[in-house]
Order: C-alpha cells, then structure tokens, then sequence
C-alpha cells in the first residue's frame, strides 16, 4: 500500500471518528435539553480516550 493509499485510510477512520464523535454530542445536547446533566456528562467524558490524545499530540507537534 503506498502512502496516498495510507492517508486515504487514515482520514477516512478519523471522518469515522469525527462523525461518531458528532452523533454523541448531539445526543448529549438532547439530555442537557431535558436537564439530564449526568448522563450527559457520561457521554461527553466518553471524549477522554486514546484517539483523543492522539490527535492532540499530532496538532502540538504541527504547532512546532
């Protein structure tokens, strides 16, 4: 696989991620809508994963 092929992949796994991402806050709008604060903040703490510091990694490391 060649490296156009490589980067294809990954955006298309990170589009995945982003709109999955999207569909939670969406949903976590929703119980804040309808004051349910908790399991909102159960989703949204969902976001403090792997994938998550890793792209901040790779945006720190264009930034230098």
């Amino acid at each position: 696989m060649d490296k156009i092929d490589r980067k294809i992949k990954e955006i298309k796994a990170e589009q995945a991620e982003l709109d999955h991402r999207t569909s939670v806050e969406k949903e976590a709008l929703e119980l804040i809508g309808q004051c349910r604060f908790e399991e909102a903040k159960k989703l949204l703490d969902a976001f403090e994963d792997p994938w998550s510091k890793e792209r901040k990694e790779k945006d720190d490391h264009k930034r230098d």
